[in-house]
């Protein structure tokens, strides 16, 4: 079979010589072998050798070499083929290009074609690492043969795993190629680049800032020697498999658990606070606990630990030749100095965690000093430890459900709980803890009066019902690891005077006289309107009390309406008009005149009703606030069945003075005293003011006879010639406050003075009526005898003598006659008028 072999190739080899003579060979090589002129025969001496030596076998056929390892033992690869991985590369030779000699290509190092030597690199595979290609390139033997590794120098091995190698020798027609194997490990491991392992805190420290900045300093050290930025390794190793071990016990945990991050820095301290609003007052027992008892079972509870470790190490594999075998499996390998561990603990106390401050709320303190300055209490009074409140009721209602007359309010209203800015608790080792709140973690307890102990949150905190003239209140706070604040406080609650409508009507003073036998009020002599005068005192509202700790509360304002109807008209078909704007004033003196009701007709009898309101600030804690609630005097609308008033519409009867009795019936607004119960309406929990309402009802009429004058034309009396004109006429308003009706409505008019009609001989002048501010228009005073008279009848309404008043009534209506017989033709009949006042004033 091998000679057979042998022969194939001896004869295909003379074939190719053959071709050699042909024209137009395209091998080069070929061309060269086939040259006829000058052949160099040595070129054909391999093909000689070969055929000299046809039967005998190559020593070349096969050819490898290693298996080599190199090992990766610096944190920089600087694995080099001939060198720092020293392999044992085989050495070419060859009987005629290789024994020193200058080849024809040769170039220095290089070799730009035959003969030349190249080593070849394929790898890793399998490895770390994408597989790459290398080569040396063509080298020239003799620059090789000189210094072979700085030739083999050009072979890298870039990562860990197994080489593919080969080197080939050409020569001018002819190659060697031999086969090797690189198997490169990493033996470098992962190691800290710098510094030392720091160490751990001796003992515990306290939950204070001190301490938390030590340990938060220790565990950032352990942080920065572990990190890894402070890992050094080779960037050929393989992935990390260091131990590292990290637990942590926090407060209240029973065992220590896995824990990720720093354990001292703001968030671990949030965790571990956290934990801390465990609430020490989770059942009734716990709540009643003595103090000392639940100190030391919370103290216990509240250690914190913190345990670190870590060892550094990688994964490993022993790569083997050739890259077919089969490869060990990696190992997790390290070195015993690699390694860091870092232990710290935390025990804490309730004042290690936070701090509270309980006091009263200095809005609550100065509201206590207005109590006792109104109370004219000593002005060293305790306002630091007690709320002075007032109600702005009459009586205490301790057993009943009037919430009105009790003090309801949360304690988080009166307590000020600090002493964080912006009220709460603090962290006693003020640690910037982003938006973590200390009053998570504060727990409270309350005592009121008689009653057990209970759970208080002054977040959100139900209100305690204070009834009684005084009680006393214990307060506390605890976190989970104890107790850090307490205060003990009274409260006394104090009432207000009564609001009473009793003398409301004596405000209201008649300047015209009365009809005897009837609570009825005339007119003002010759005029058509009637006048009364306001004298307003806001103690006649509110009278003192003796011998009591009552407040008085601050006069707000008062407001005055006024109606005017005919007496048979129903109480409320007359809309009202203002007699009073509303005024702070706490003293009105103010006369007005009420028109008789003449649109759109005259009446027997008028009937004018006036209501004022009266309002108050009520002598409260907390901004008054203690007054709210006041809106339940809308149920002094319940005044409104004083309508009873209505009764007046009995007046109805007016052709009986006893109808009008019925408005005596009015009297009964003094029944308007059960507006006192208006009080009971005024300490609702709502609004800030005390309102009564108090009203009553006069009825007016004409006083004055009707007269028949004869010898006098119409056209010559001034009230018909002043009739439906815009001007007042004779001896009707025209200055100073007013009060007139119109149909449905009641109008109030305020004026210094109108101009009178001009239609009457001589001119009306505008005159005040007596030492009042409310004007009527008069004849002049050149008319002696009217005016003397005139003077004498406003004395006597200015004196106020009813019957005085009454006696003079016939020389009123004397004076009216006169009054309205004015003659325009004086010039032609000058005698005849002044002769007609003899008669009439006899």
């Amino acid at each position: 079979m091998r000679i057979a072999t042998v022969l194939a190739v001896v004869s295909a080899y003379g074939a190719v010589v053959a071709a050699l003579n042909q024209e137009g060979a395209d091998h080069a090589m070929l061309r060269d072998l086939a040259t006829t002129g000058n052949e160099n025969l040595s070129q054909v001496t391999p093909l000689s050798f070969l055929s000299a030596y046809a039967y005998n076998p190559d020593p070349y056929a096969t050819c490898s070499w290693g298996p080599e390892v190199c090992e990766l033992n610096a944190a920089k690869n600087d694995l080099k083929l001939g060198s720092t991985c020293s392999a044992d590369v085989p050495v070419p030779s060859d009987n005629y290009v290789g024994d020193k000699r200058v080849n024809k290509f040769d170039s220095g190092l290089a070799s730009t074609d035959y003969p030349y030597i190249e080593i070849t690199s394929t790898g890793p595979t399998p490895g770390l690492g994408g597989s790459t290609e290398a080569s040396t390139g063509h080298l020239a033997w003799a620059g090789y043969m000189k210094d072979p590794t700085k030739s083999q120098n050009n072979i890298k091995f870039p990562g860990v795993g197994v080489y593919d190698l080969a080197i080939s020798a050409y020569d001018y027609d002819r190659f060697a190629t031999c086969d090797g194997c690189v198997a490169v490990r990493d033996t470098y491991r992962p190691r800290f680049k710098e510094g030392t392992c720091p160490s751990s805190a001796s003992s515990s420290v306290p939950l204070k800032q001190e301490g938390i900045r030590v340990l938060t300093t220790l565990e950032t050290r352990y942080a920065m020697f572990t990190s890894p930025s402070n890992h050094l390794n080779n960037p050929e190793s393989d992935a990390a498999c260091n131990a590292e071990s990290q637990t942590q016990q926090i407060f209240y945990d029973t065992t220590s658990a896995p824990s990720a991050g720093m354990c001292f820095s703001s968030d671990g301290v949030k965790c571990n606070l956290d934990k801390l609003k465990n609430n020490p007052f989770t059942t009734v027992e716990s709540v009643k606990r003595p103090n000392l008892e639940l100190e030391k079972s919370l103290n216990d509870k509240c250690v914190w630990t913190c345990s670190k470790s870590i060892a550094l190490k990688e994964k490993y594999t022993a790569y083997t030749c050739p890259p077919d075998a089969s490869q060990p499996p990696s190992t997790c390998e390290g070195l015993p100095s690699s390694t860091c561990s870092f232990e710290a603990s935390i025990k804490a106390t309730g004042h290690d965690i936070a701090e509270a401050t309980i006091k009263l709320k200095d809005s609550v303190q100065e509201a206590s000093k207005k109590i006792i300055k109104e109370l004219e209490k000593p002005a060293n009074t305790d306002v630091a430890n007690t709320i002075h409140y007032s109600l702005p009721c009459t009586s205490y209602d301790e057993v009943g459900t009037n919430d009105k007359c009790h003090y309801n309010v949360k304690l988080s209203d009166v307590l000020d709980v600090g002493p964080k800015a912006g009220g709460g608790p603090k962290f006693v080792t003020d640690l910037t803890l982003n938006s973590e709140k200390p009053s998570d973690y504060v727990f409270w307890r309350v005592k009121v009066g008689s009653k057990d102990w209970a759970t208080w949150n002054p977040n959100s905190d139900a209100e305690y019902s204070f009834k009684a003239s005084s009680t006393t209140v214990n307060v506390e706070a605890w976190t989970a690891c104890g107790q850090i604040s307490s205060i003990e406080i009274v409260v006394k609650l104090y009432l207000h005077r009564s609001l009473t409508c009793d003398k409301f009507v004596e405000m209201w003073t008649p300047l015209v006289t009365k009809v005897y036998g009837e609570d009825t009020y005339c007119n003002v002599p010759d005029s058509d309107f009637s006048l009364f005068n306001l004298n307003y005192d806001y103690d006649v509202i509110i009278p003192p009390v003796s011998g009591q700790d009552l407040l008085k509360g601050t006069y707000k304002h008062v407001k005055c309406d006024i109606r005017v109807r005919e007496s048979t008209a129903a109480e409320y078909s007359v809309n009202p008009a203002i007699l009073v704007s509303e005024t702070s004033q706490n003293k009105i003196d103010k006369n007005f005149a009420v028109e008789l009701v003449h649109d759109p007709h005259t009446a027997p009898k008028s009937v004018f009703r006036v209501e004022c309101t009266f309002s108050r600030d009520s002598y409260g804690n907390n901004g008054n606030n203690g007054n709210n609630g006041n809106n339940g005097n809308n149920g002094n609308n319940g005044n409104n069945g004083n309508n009873g008033n209505n009764g007046n519409n009995g007046n109805n009867g007016n052709n009986g003075n006893n109808g009008n009795n019925g408005n005596n019936g009015n009297n009964g607004n003094n029944g308007n005293n059960g507006n006192n119960g208006n009080n009971g309406g005024s300490v609702t929990v709502t609004a800030p003011e005390n309102f009564i309402t108090c009203f009553h009802s006069f009825t007016i009429t004409d006083c004055d006879k009707p007269r028949i004058e004869p010898g006098v034309e119409e056209e010559d009396v001034c009230a018909y010639d002043c009739a439906d004109k815009a001007q007042p006429g004779a001896y009707e308003a025209c200055g100073g406050t007013v009060v007139s009706s119109k149909g449905t409505q009641t109008f109030v008019k305020t004026s210094a003075d109108e101009s009178c009609c001009a239609d009457c001989d001589p001119d009306l002048n505008c005159v005040a009526f007596g030492s009042t501010d409310v004007k009527r228009c008069e004849v002049p005073s050149a008319y002696p005898y009217y005016s003397r008279l005139e003077a004498a009848e406003q004395a006597v309404f200015a004196s106020g003598k009813t019957t005085t008043m009454m006696a003079l009534l016939g020389a009123s209506a004397m004076v009216a006659v006169v009054a309205l017989v004015v003659v325009k033709r004086r010039t032609s009949r000058p005698q005849e008028v002044d002769d007609a006042y003899y008669p009439l004033l006899e």
